[in-house]
């Protein structure tokens, strides 16, 4: 790491605004796109809006792509604990975890138009399913199908035919990967250049997460645990890693830890590289300071090359989070 900087005058996550907890995208205009996990214009409005999606220009100014809850759009879900992607079509998609019909969450896509942007539900998740509750964010594969990970440790992709969207289960984790974390994880996946998927488990391992990589995602699947965290290989490397792993243009993944390194226990997160051979080195520790704290976001690797985060907290004002750039 050569350099962290907040964002100056760019956007709080303060007021009637919180919980970035998806990771933000840079879409192909340049603009950064995301989630929040609650809140709204003049939240808590009834009590029903929790959450939106926005567009965010480098200079700062936001707007509102689409509030979950505010009635525009009937049973369109609500609390995204994932970001948005851009999917191939320029469109972009996400999901929510909570509400829609079935009260599990919904899949949907959010379409510009001359007045704005139209949402459209394209996959409400069941009642009563053994894998519910989408939490992360999504990734889509060359065939145009979406994978995705559930609150039920479970990773699942979305597929089209005929119009209509249905989901199949590839893998769940058992006990020893989930640990503790696994309800609260916002952990999306990420492909590499050879078709595995990559992520992050903020339980299991040590009881403090691991990355891991699964193989032959659209066959026979097979889980390797990449890093363990807090297993004493790595100082400082931190624990709980809520948020997606990003390959970078130099080979490697960058992610981030919600709690650990070298401040006191139980830490403020850090931000870390790791080779595909799971080699770890630790870019930065957050100090709760004017830096943030507890990242859950994971970070992306912007067109200028830089990466860009969002922590959840400020920790002399919970609920305020950051953004942040580091240059490599």
């Amino acid at each position: 790491m050569t350099n962290i900087n907040v964002f100056p005058n760019v956007y709080s996550a303060s007021g009637p605004y919180f919980g970035i907890q998806g990771p933000l995208i840079q879409g192909s205009d340049g603009n950064f796109y995301g989630t929040t996990l609650d809140g709204g214009p003049n939240f808590p409005l009834g009590g029903q809006v929790v959450g939106f999606a926005f567009k965010l220009t480098p200079s700062g100014t936001m707007t509102y792509m689409h509030i979950f809850g505010d009635g525009t759009v009937a049973n369109d879900g609500h609390t995204p604990h994932g970001g948005l992607l851009q999917g191939s079509d320029g469109n972009f998609y996400g999901t929510t975890s909570s509400g829609g019909v079935n009260g599990n969450g919904t899949f949907f896509k959010l379409t510009p138009v001359s007045n704005g942007w139209t949402e459209t539900i394209l996959y409400h998740f069941p009642a009563g399913s053994n894998v519910p509750h989408p939490f992360g964010s999504l990734v889509q594969d060359t065939n145009g199908n979406f994978y995705g990970f559930t609150g039920a440790a479970s990773v699942v992709k979305l597929a089209q035919s005929g119009g209509v969207w249905t989901q199949t289960v590839l893998y769940t984790f058992n006990s020893a990967f989930v640990g503790p974390w696994y309800m609260a994880s916002a952990a999306g996946l990420t492909f590499d250049k050879q078709g595995n998927l990559w992520g992050a488990m903020p339980g299991g391992g040590t009881n403090n997460g691991v990355a891991f990589k699964i193989a032959n995602p659209a066959g026979v699947p097979t889980v390797t645990i990449a890093h363990n965290f807090q297993d004493g290989s790595v100082a400082n490397d931190g624990r709980v890693p809520y948020g997606r792993l990003v390959l970078a243009s130099d080979g490697n993944f960058y992610g981030t830890t919600f709690q650990g390194g070298s401040t006191p226990s139980p830490g403020f997160g850090t931000v870390f590289k790791m080779t595909p051979t799971g080699v770890v080195t630790i870019l930065h520790s957050f100090t709760g300071g004017a830096d943030g704290a507890n990242p859950t976001a994971g970070v992306i690797q912007a067109h200028n090359g830089y990466l860009y985060g969002a922590t959840a907290d400020i920790y002399a004002s919970y609920g305020q989070g950051t953004l942040f750039r580091i240059i490599l």
